[in-house]
């Protein structure tokens, strides 16, 4: 998938991109007054591109991961911005920084279901 997408930066002359790929999960319970007021369980998928063509940057987002349509978006985007700029865009490669960053809970709330985290919304809206 990213091949492609690879080859075609390559072949229009890209400086540099980089792609982004979002999966978030999320649960939402909120109590008051021992009454549940709102419950959402949801789930979010996205990915993006960030270009650098000549002096332009671009970025493109879509909710729906149709790569190479995203690619080409950032770089129309990156070659506009790139009539528009005069300065030199130089940008340093180097190795990428990775960090990974982890909680030290004792419960992952992803092993929790919806229903025990209603329950516990509602017995904590109950201590007043």
């Amino acid at each position: 998938m990213l091949d492609k997408v690879k080859h075609f930066f390559e072949k229009e002359g890209v400086k540099y991109w980089e792609y982004r790929q979002e999966d978030i999960a999320r649960n939402s319970v909120t109590a008051w007054n021992g009454t549940i007021k709102d419950m959402v369980s949801s789930t979010k998928q996205g990915a993006s591109f960030r270009v650098l063509y000549g002096n332009g940057w671009g970025f493109a987002h879509s909710p729906v991961q149709e790569t190479h349509v995203i690619a080409e978006k950032a770089l129309a985007l990156a070659k506009a911005m790139d009539k528009l700029k005069s300065e030199k865009k130089e940008i340093m490669l180097d190795k990428p920084i990775k960090k990974e960053i982890s909680s030290n809970y004792k419960i992952n709330p992803l092993d929790v279901s919806l229903e025990e985290k209603r329950d516990l919304a509602l017995d904590a809206s109950k201590l007043q």
